[in-house]
């Protein structure tokens, strides 16, 4: 069961294109103007991860994003693929906003709690928010 603890948590405006009505515990960055949208490229930087994608939240125009701490996190899927994590590995965001192994050159939002097997469908983990930078 995934859990949260001790987070650091900051609010940032929400950009008028993001979406984030699916996508709770995925990476967040900014854009230029300081507002924040889901992270889309592999392994850029990111501010953190989002902590209350729900309409409430969405609807006020604001949303909390957990910038140290533990944190749920939605591994993505490995279908196909081999995007396997093993606890203690260094991660990144893939280009969904989900959590994948870092890979060198590559920014490390933080490190993870919780493996995630090769092949598998998206799932829900843990990982630590550290916001550790280039790996």
């Amino acid at each position: 069961m995934a859990y949260e603890e001790a987070l650091t948590v900051v609010t940032r405006n929400l950009s008028s294109t993001a979406d984030f009505s699916t996508r709770n515990f995925h990476f967040v960055t900014l854009q230029t103007d300081g507002d924040a949208v889901l992270q889309t490229s592999a392994g850029g930087w990111c501010l953190g991860v989002a902590q209350d994608a729900t309409s409430t939240a969405l609807t006020q125009g604001a949303m909390p994003i957990a910038v140290a701490g533990i944190s749920k996190i939605w591994y993505a899927s490995s279908t196909g693929s081999t995007l396997s994590v093993v606890i203690g590995n260094a991660l990144q965001s893939h280009t969904n906003g989900q959590a994948i192994a870092a890979a060198a050159s590559d920014n490390v939002v933080g490190f993870a709690l919780t493996a995630h097997s090769s092949g598998a469908a998206k799932a829900l983990g843990e990982m630590l928010v550290v916001n550790a930078g280039i790996y």
